[in-house]
């Protein structure tokens, strides 16, 4: 399935780099973000994990985070700021074996930075994301990261109070905007770290 998922994601015009773990994720994205690069990321517990935006930080680069605002910013100012980064850097919520990705958002900073922001678009996601098709896809985020992210962010929806899905219209629902990704933008850089081991959501 991992062998399978990578191929077609080639096959789609995707920068595919295959790694072993976590640690070797980090170093890859070290290799494909530069030292004069300033990425900007959306909200990602795969990233979080492998400690990116650390290892950035203490190499030098300058980076675009909401975490790390400098004086007078808010995060509706790193989020504009995102779309004219070097690169967008998180993950996606599902890939399919044929070598689809989809992701899901709340507010949609993510997707629209993925869409039609930076020149350089970098995808770090582990092999616990791959399914077999498009309606795996949606069932995943469903089941499993939407509810975990509503639990993370703290939020009063179905999914947290009952377990299940309900397609709700919750105000705090952060199942908003919808996006599939079958090749990379036009005239971007779409480079996917996928990872054979489990990571994020």
């Amino acid at each position: 399935m991992f062998e399978k998922t990578a191929e077609n994601l080639s096959k789609r015009g995707f920068k595919v780099y295959c790694v072993k773990d976590a640690k070797d994720a980090l170093k890859k994205c070290l290799d494909i973000i530069k030292i004069d690069d300033v990425p900007a990321f959306a909200g990602s517990e795969t990233i979080k994990q492998i400690g990116l935006v650390e290892a950035l930080l203490e190499r030098g680069n300058e980076i675009c985070h909401r975490s790390y605002l400098k004086d007078g910013e808010t995060a509706q100012d790193i989020m504009k700021k995102s779309l004219s980064a070097d690169f967008i850097v998180c993950s996606a919520n599902a890939v399919t074996e044929d070598g689809e990705m989809l992701n899901v958002d709340g507010t949609g900073n993510r997707i629209a930075a993925t869409f039609y922001g930076p020149q350089n678009i970098l995808f770090v996601v582990g092999k616990n994301k791959i399914v077999r098709n498009m309606p795996e896809a949606f069932e995943r985020i469903k089941t499993t990261a939407a509810r975990l992210n509503c639990i993370r962010f703290g939020k009063n929806t179905p999914c947290v109070n009952g377990g299940d899905c309900a397609d709700c219209t919750n105000e705090e629902t952060i199942c908003n905007i919808s996006a599939v990704y079958h090749h990379p933008p036009r005239g971007k850089n779409f480079y996917v770290v996928l990872v054979d081991d489990s990571l994020g959501y």
